[in-house]
């Protein structure tokens, strides 16, 4: 009797769900993409000055020790239109995921730092055992986040 391998529905946002699908699959299991959420470029016009605002800081002396992006998407809408790290500027990932778009959007990797590909746990806590020791005093790091739509 054939058995029906287990059926797996990611509820992830569409571009990681086709992701997850496609890496669920290869491993035999039946799944299926349901976004429950969509993710995408801010379109409010206050973000966007926020936005225009801090990639104009980032060119900027003395500019941001550190930009910590909390998703890949963060990463993946902030970065576009961004002028490049400059020298000593750090980008912090929480975790692979983040690290892989920070370095699909110009990152050099040898900029990137975050839990060892190999941690338990991938999150703000496991980031900052890695990056605490780079603050200063007086450093400013800019946290890149996404926001609901009205919020």
């Amino acid at each position: 009797m054939a058995t029906t391998p287990p059926r797996v529905i990611v509820t992830r946002p569409e571009r990681e769900a086709v992701q997850w699908v496609s890496q669920l699959s290869a491993r035999g299991l039946a799944a299926t993409a349901l976004p429950l959420i969509a993710i995408g470029p801010c379109s409010d016009p206050a973000a966007r000055q926020g936005l225009a605002a801090a990639h104009a800081r980032l060119a900027q002396a003395p500019g941001y020790r550190a930009l910590m992006f909390v998703s890949s998407n963060a990463a993946l809408y902030f970065l576009p239109g961004a002028p490049s790290l400059p020298a000593g500027t750090r980008a912090w990932a929480p975790g692979p995921g983040t690290a892989r778009a920070q370095v699909e959007m110009g990152v050099p990797s040898s900029a990137i730092d975050g839990p060892a590909p190999d941690a338990p746990q991938f999150d703000s806590e496991s980031l900052w055992q890695q990056v605490g020791p780079q603050v200063r005093a007086g450093d400013r790091v800019l946290i890149v986040r996404g926001r609901s739509a009205g919020v």
